[in-house]
């Protein structure tokens, strides 16, 4: 990606059911188990579980090695809303 920022304080990036269902689908696409990606990630068949049914969001640096092993791109965006205290 280029120009990547980090942002301070940014644990993890919410998914929603569209995407995760995008991240399903291609694991399957490429002939992929849960296992088998865990592998490849460098992490638990029940971390990919807990990512692909929204128990959990991906840190930054999870959902950058999830795009690379399925051939995702991303693009995260941080919207700040300011407003007078009431």
């Amino acid at each position: 990606m280029a120009n990547q920022r980090t942002i301070k304080g940014l644990r993890s990036i919410p998914l929603d059911d569209r995407q995760r269902t995008l991240l399903v689908q291609r694991r399957h696409e490429l002939g992929l188990t849960q296992q088998q990606l865990a592998d490849k990630l460098g992490c638990l068949q029940l971390s990919v579980s807990n990512l692909e049914t929204g128990k959990h969001d991906p840190t930054p640096a999870m959902l950058e090695k999830l795009c690379k092993a399925l051939g995702l791109e991303y693009d995260v965006s941080v919207y700040v809303y300011l407003r007078p205290k009431k």
